[in-house]
């Protein structure tokens, strides 16, 4: 019996189950130390041990998008040297564009992609970063870089979260005020690139990503329209919505921002330079971010361009 199981069954069964099948991961992972059980609630969560296993699984996810922890580093060191996001958003969209293929992967919020970029780049384990969100590195510009995170609870009222900005990274040099949107791929008038506009089997969320990437020029993006099913912005272009007078448009919301007193104190600060920025992610393809001036003004509208590994 055991020699017919040895002759039909091998390792190689073994890993197609590990790369196919979730609860197959978990446990070689649970088995090979990744992860242990939860101590609050074992029977329903697992946890990373520890640093060490956390960091092997960070260099493991990198390596799988193509990166490496000096990509991170060198993206860092720009950010916390002269206050300038581009390279740390090049990474998220590089990131972003390779994570993102499932159906449910299009739904993501603006929490849910702010946090990611925190985690997975600004607060990397592969970085020594303590918990109270202080940097501690041997790189002189990256001492004192500070993240301070508005979640946006659930028990906010729509008023107060209309009052927060998504993230704030306060450097010795520096001070980044960054607030997020996202526009999901659904409410977008964008065809499917594989079956086309008319094609019963249109409408599939990763191919009309498809037709997103070929998107090379910011202002073409921003004639992008929403869709008729999008209740409140159907018709309008990106570009209206984010510039236009209404009230629930970015640029009033960023407008409302710089009148309270905690924004006004980082702006004329003379300790540190302020850069502000709101960075619209579209269709978990796509990256505009516009620098905002001492008003509240969005200027210097930049499309993110393709990262290129070193």
């Amino acid at each position: 019996m055991y020699s017919m199981l040895r002759q039909r069954f091998g390792l190689i069964d073994l890993g197609n189950d590990i790369k196919n099948d979730l609860a197959a991961w978990q446990a070689y992972v649970l088995y090979n130390g990744g992860f242990t059980f939860d101590n609050n609630n074992p029977s329903k969560y697992l946890k990373i041990p520890n640093l060490i296993a956390a960091r092997r699984i960070a260099n493991v996810v990198l390596h799988r998008y193509g990166l490496f922890k000096k990509d991170i580093d060198q993206a860092i060191e720009i950010f916390a040297s002269k206050g300038d996001i581009t390279e740390v958003l090049k990474l998220y969209q590089h990131m972003m564009c390779q994570r993102d293929i499932s159906h449910g992967d299009f739904d993501k919020s603006e929490e849910i992609h702010a946090s990611s970029i925190i985690y997975s780049i600004l607060k990397n384990v592969l970085l020594k970063v303590h918990p109270e969100f202080k940097v501690t590195e041997e790189s002189e510009l990256l001492k004192a870089l500070t993240i301070v995170v508005n979640s946006k609870q659930q028990n906010m009222t729509p008023e107060q979260k209309s009052k927060c900005v998504d993230l704030v990274v306060i450097h010795e040099r520096h001070v980044i005020v960054i607030e997020w949107k996202v526009i999901k791929i659904d409410f977008l008038e964008i065809e499917d690139a594989i079956a086309g506009p008319h094609s019963k089997f249109g409408n599939s969320r990763l191919n009309r990503a498809l037709t997103l990437s070929k998107y090379l020029g910011a202002n073409e993006l921003l004639n992008v329209k929403f869709g008729k099913n999008d209740k409140w912005r159907g018709g309008k272009t990106i570009g209206e919505w984010v510039l236009g007078s209404g009230d629930d448009s970015p640029q009033s919301q960023i407008t409302r921002y710089f009148k309270s007193p905690e924004i006004t104190e980082l702006v004329n600060g003379k300790v540190r330079q302020f850069h502000g920025h709101l960075v619209l992610i579209v269709g978990n393809r796509k990256v505009l971010v516009w620098d905002m001036d001492g008003d509240g003004k969005l200027r210097n509208l930049r499309l993110m361009g393709p990262w290129e590994g070193n």
